[in-house]
């Protein structure tokens, strides 16, 4: 009887193990991009290196309702582009570098300035932005 009872551990154990394996193999990997709220009016999630980490950002970017895309003609993305986002009076209310092709901002709605700087190249946009995200496609040719 004792030796039924450890084989039947025994073998718990190691199911057990298999199954937390199985899992490990299967569970989405941490996000690696940007994301921060900025003051109560701003939150953005900036990324998109790779496309594990573009699905990652679409589950994560519910209730963003900008969404600028960087890349050049042929379609390739763009990283390291810096961005400047300023409100209809001129205050900027971010400026920094977008860490991947992908960068998501959740604002107020309302008409924004949206500067994007890029190997010597600024592309500037007037953005409204309500409740559904805006896409806005930034291409350089350079």
């Amino acid at each position: 009887m004792k030796k039924i009872i450890t084989s039947l551990m025994v073998g718990c154990f190691i199911l057990t193990n298999a199954a937390l394996a199985l899992a490990a193999n299967n569970s989405v990997p941490p996000f690696e991009g940007q994301q921060e709220t900025i003051g109560n009016h701003l939150a953005i999630l900036s990324g998109g290196v790779g496309l594990s980490e573009r699905q990652q950002m679409d589950q994560m970017a519910k209730g963003y309702n900008l969404k600028l895309i960087f890349d050049v003609p042929n379609g390739d993305y763009l990283s390291n582009v810096m961005v400047t986002i300023q409100n209809p009076q001129g205050h900027v209310l971010f400026h920094n570098v977008a860490e991947g092709p992908w960068f998501y901002a959740k604002l107020p709605a309302g008409t924004y300035t949206v500067k994007a700087y890029f190997d010597g190249h600024t592309i500037v946009r007037k953005v409204k932005v309500d409740h559904e995200t805006r896409d806005v496609i930034m291409t350089w040719s350079v």
